[in-house]
Order: C-alpha cells, then sequence, then structure tokens
C-alpha cells in the first residue's frame, strides 16, 4: 500500500486526522473531486491518490442501500404500525380482551407502540446515510424483540390465551430484525474489503451492543407490565358499552330521566328524532336517574337493551315507556314479549354489569348536579365546558342544536 508524504515538522502530523475525517464527511458522489485533493496543501502535508479513494468507497458502501433487505424492513415496520393503530381502534378478535386489561406503565401497550414505530420508521427512511441513526434503529428493533418476549410469555403464562393482533406484531418486528440482519450482513461483507483492523475488532463488537438493547427492552417490558385494576378496568367497560353515537367527538350529551316521570314521556319523540343527528355529532349516553323508587324496576333491561340492541334501540326505549305506563313492576316475560314485537330477542345482562351501571349513573347525577327530571346536559370534553337543559321548555330541539354549536366553537 502506498504510504502518506511528509513534509515539515512532527507537529504538522496532525493535520491527518481532521483532514481524513472531513474527507470521510463527503458524499460518495462527489468522487470526482478527490483527485484534485491531491493538489491541496495544508501546510506540508499531502494526502496520496490510494488513500483518498479508499476513504471513498468506506463511505459508499456506508450510504449504501441493498434494495431488497432495506424496503422488507420498512414494510414490516410499517406493517406493525398499522396493526397498532388496528389494535387502538379495537379491529379485533373478542380473544384479544383479556390483554386489553394490561397496561405497560399505566398506559395502553398502543400509546407505547405507535410513537415507538413512528420513530423507528424515521430512523429507517433519514438514517441510511448517517451510521449513528442506523445504529439506533437497530437497537430501537432488538429492543422491540426483548419487550416482545415479555408480552407473549404474559399471554401464555397469565392471560392464558393468545391475542392474533398481537402475535402478528411481534411476527412483524422479528421479521424486521431477519430483514435488518440480512442487509447487514451484505454491507459487512463489502466492508471487510476496506476496514482497517481496528475497526474491524469496533465492528465485532456490534452485537454485544444489540444484545444489551435487547436486554434492557426486555427489563422494561417485565418492570412496566401490569395489570389494570379489575374493578376499574370492569367500569370502563360498562361504560363504553352504554355509549351511543360518535365516541371520538369532544361533544357528549347526557340524558336524564325517569320512567314514571310525565314529563320525560313528553320529550321522547324529541329524543326519538334528534338522536341520529346526536349519534354523528356527539357521544350519547342515557342516564336512567329513578326519582321514583319503582324506576329501578326498568333498570336492568334498559340497560340490557342499551348493550345489546343498540340500532333497534329507539323502538324498545318507547316500548319500556308504555311497559311503565301498565305496571310497575314488569317481569322478564313481560319485557321479553314487548321486545318480540320489534323483533328483537331480549337478552339478560349480567348483574355485575347492571350494578355497575347504576354506580356510573348515580356518579353522572352527583357530577352535573342532577335534582330533576328531565335534564339534558351538553360538555365539551376538551374544554370541559358545559350547557344545562332543563324541563319541557328547555329541552327542545333548537336549543340542543344551538348548545352543541356553541360548545363545539369552544373546542381549543
Amino acid at each position: 500500500m502506498t504510504q502518506s508524504r511528509w513534509q515539515g515538522t512532527v507537529g504538522d502530523r496532525w493535520l491527518h486526522a481532521p483532514l481524513v475525517l472531513c474527507i470521510k464527511a463527503l458524499p460518495p458522489f462527489y468522487g470526482s473531486t478527490f483527485k484534485s485533493i491531491l493538489r491541496w496543501r495544508l501546510g506540508h502535508y499531502r494526502v496520496t491518490f490510494h488513500e483518498v479513494k479508499m476513504i471513498s468507497l468506506s463511505s459508499a458502501v456506508a450510504k449504501q442501500r441493498h434494495p431488497l433487505p432495506y424496503y422488507l424492513t420498512a414494510l414490516f415496520i410499517i406493517a406493525a404500525l398499522l396493526l397498532s393503530i388496528f389494535s387502538l381502534m379495537h379491529l379485533c378478535t373478542g380473544a384479544c380482551e383479556a390483554e386489553k386489561n394490561y397496561r405497560l406503565f399505566n398506559l395502553p401497550f398502543e400509546f407505547v407502540g405507535i410513537p415507538f414505530f413512528i420513530a423507528l420508521l424515521a430512523l429507517h427512511c433519514f438514517g441510511w446515510s448517517h451510521g449513528g441513526l442506523t445504529r439506533l434503529k437497530e437497537n430501537g428493533i432488538a429492543a422491540a424483540l426483548g419487550a416482545e418476549l415479555v408480552f407473549i410469555a404474559v399471554q401464555k403464562f397469565r392471560v392464558g390465551s393468545w391475542c392474533p393482533l398481537c402475535l402478528t406484531i411481534a411476527a412483524a418486528i422479528a421479521a424486521a430484525a431477519i430483514a435488518l440482519f440480512w442487509e447487514r450482513q451484505l454491507k459487512r461483507s463489502e466492508e471487510k474489503k476496506l476496514v482497517t483492523f481496528q475497526e474491524e475488532q469496533s465492528m465485532n463488537k456490534r452485537p454485544f451492543s444489540l444484545f444489551a438493547s435487547a436486554l434492557a427492552g426486555l427489563i422494561f417490558a417485565f418492570v412496566g407490565i401490569g395489570q389494570q385494576n379489575a374493578m376499574e378496568a370492569a367500569e370502563k367497560s360498562v361504560e363504553e358499552k352504554l355509549v351511543f353515537g360518535n365516541k371520538d367527538s369532544p361533544i357528549e350529551v347526557y340524558i336524564f330521566t325517569d320512567w314514571f316521570c310525565p314529563p320525560c314521556h313528553k320529550i321522547e319523540p324529541i329524543l326519538e328524532k334528534m338522536l341520529p343527528q346526536l349519534k354523528r355529532q356527539a357521544s350519547v349516553i342515557f342516564v336512567d336517574m329513578p326519582v321514583h323508587p319503582d324506576s329501578m324496576n326498568f333498570i336492568p333491561y334498559n340497560m340490557s337493551f342499551m348493550v345489546y340492541n343498540k340500532l333497534q334501540y329507539p323502538q324498545l326505549r318507547n316500548a319500556i315507556v308504555s311497559l311503565s305506563q301498565q305496571t310497575k313492576k314488569p317481569t322478564e316475560e313481560e319485557v321479553a314479549k314487548a321486545a318480540e314485537e320489534i323483533g328483537v330477542t331480549f337478552k339478560e345482562l349480567p348483574f355485575s354489569e347492571i350494578a355497575l351501571g347504576v354506580d356510573y349513573f348515580q356518579e353522572l347525577a352527583k357530577r352535573f348536579h342532577i335534582e330533576a327530571t328531565p335534564t339534558l346536559v351538553l360538555v365539551n370534553r376538551t374544554s370541559k365546558e358545559q350547557r344545562t337543559l332543563e324541563g319541557i321548555n328547555g329541552i327542545t330541539e333548537k336549543n340542543i342544536l344551538n348548545g352543541i354549536e356553541e360548545l363545539k366553537g369552544e373546542t381549543p
């Protein structure tokens, strides 16, 4: 190998390191300019053409992409990201329900996974020309593999069932790691022709760094994973089941009524007419507020219809109103017969969920300081502003729509 030619004092040799680093930083497509570097002089120092050529080739190999493994890695990261979004939207089978009770540092897994995969995809797209970002991406995938081992172990030994969506995310991460390993091996076979002995020793230490990242991910998941409080999980589940309409809307509509309240019966046609429009603009919850003690006898049936028969609920609600005018203590047979006339088979709601639902109704009445029925409360979940409409004169179609528009205007 041709050696560098030195002139001048020993102190001039300190120019060698910064000059080489500057040359390495140049993009490979500037290779045509490297010959001119031979004619440059920094003091008495000159770089030979062979050294410049070796530096140019090393830089080009470092920034070279191998299309197939590169795009496969990107594809698998995108797949993991999309599957996490699907999980957040609850687009999964019933087998996934048990996993929803688990959290990572008290956060849903999706709240951690989605930002992580977005960051990983960004590192993959922009890191090919920067070695530091590439190494960060590799460490990230290794850490994700370590964390997935913990998540799979939880499904096996704690939950006792498999979540297809979660297993597919784990498979996507494993596939991304395999594609990344393939690309790395291709690059390494080319770099071996150019690197020095010291650089090769540094490359050999890389697997230990990846192993450390995988171990860190495993420890992070092991320490952070935990089961949500069973009572809190059950309460949240019941609350979500009782909601009608657009759950993503910042506007919430709470309708407080009593089954033996004459004014409540008079606003039912307005509510039935407006319900399709309300469901598009807001999340809607019908709250049973038993001003009359006998109303408690109707709550289990009404709650069952709200959970299991949302499409037919307006007709079923009218059927309960009619039944309340005939008896104060309806039997299950009477309720089932009234539902059958609408084409619905009555399905009994578990008592545990009924109890939680009643507690939720009481908590809502206390939160909004409800003292009489009928009362309709409009809330902007984001700004915390609210409008309260009371009685027959207050709960009108015009007032409800105006209240929703006012609250929408207060959304930041």
